[in-house]
């Protein structure tokens, strides 16, 4: 029996060279996988704008909502992307996730401009 959940509507972050980062998803957006095996997540980007500073999206994965959090996937390629990741709580494997997954926005160092995410 397969399941389908939102983790995220359409959403545009847009920040200055001064913004405050990273910006961590809610938590009442969060996957809870405790009763799955496998998890498949579909990922689009519409826009990251690159001529001004690199924007990384992260997938993170905790076995408890206080952390700590571990890097599961990450996309920080400018423009359109479209990606379907999977993954498995099988011990070992290079795509493991935990219990609960989210998403992280950051910037790089390098980013000294008003930067926008779709």
């Amino acid at each position: 029996m397969a399941h389908a959940k939102a983790m995220q509507r359409l959403l545009t972050l847009c920040g200055t060279i001064d913004s405050v980062v990273p910006i961590i998803q809610s938590p009442d957006g969060w996957i809870d996988g405790k009763d799955f095996k496998e998890v498949a997540m579909d990922v689009l980007l519409l826009r990251n704008n690159d001529t001004i500073g690199q924007q990384i999206l992260y997938l993170e994965t905790a076995i408890a909502p206080e952390g700590p959090w571990t890097v599961i996937a990450t996309y920080n390629t400018p423009g359109y992307q479209h990606h379907q990741e999977y993954f498995t709580t099988t011990s070992g494997a290079t795509d493991q996730f935990q219990r609960f997954i989210r998403w992280r926005l950051d910037i790089s160092d390098n980013t000294l401009a008003d930067w926008a995410t779709c």
